[in-house]
Parts: structure tokens; sequence; C-alpha cells
């Protein structure tokens, strides 16, 4: 019985902290402005959240999900779980 509770206890944090869209949103901006110079970084900030926005898929497995983006003909995909976010493939 104390398995099965704690079980349930490990599951009910994974899902309340599963990452959203928007979460993810902001992460990959992030990421991309660590990359960038000032003048990319501007960019970014101007048109990066639609286009990430409106590129990414969301798979939600309710206790994780995952995220894949379309970045120049090529599939992202990104784990999302307790609110971190892991590149998968490239």
């Amino acid at each position: 019985m104390k398995k099965i509770i704690i079980l349930a206890i490990i599951v009910f944090l994974l899902a309340i902290t599963n990452p959203s869209k928007s979460e993810f949103t902001e992460w990959a901006l992030s990421k991309l402005q660590d990359k960038g110079n000032t003048l990319s970084n501007f960019g970014v900030s101007l048109i990066g959240k639609p286009i990430i926005e409106n590129s990414t898929t969301v798979h939600n497995y309710i206790i994780f999900s995952t995220f894949e983006t379309m970045v120049l003909n090529k599939k992202v995909t990104t784990l999302g779980v307790l609110k971190n976010f892991i590149s998968l493939k490239e």
C-alpha cells in the first residue's frame, strides 16, 4: 500500500510540473538568445515568439510532454518534464 501511495505522489508531482507550450516558447527564445549576438537577439525578441509558437507541436502525455519544432526544414524534438527541457534530437 505504501508503494502505491508513493507512486501516486510521484505521478501527481510529474503531472503538475508538466511544462506548457508558453513555458517551452520562453525557454526556446532564451536558448536562441544565448547563442546569438546583440543584433540577432533583437530580431529574436521581436519575431521569435510567434515563429516558435506557430512551428511547434506539443504532445502532452500528462506526466511529460514532447515539443516538436520545425527549424529550417529540420524537426527538433524536446522533452519537457519537471518544468525543465531536454533536447532529444536536432
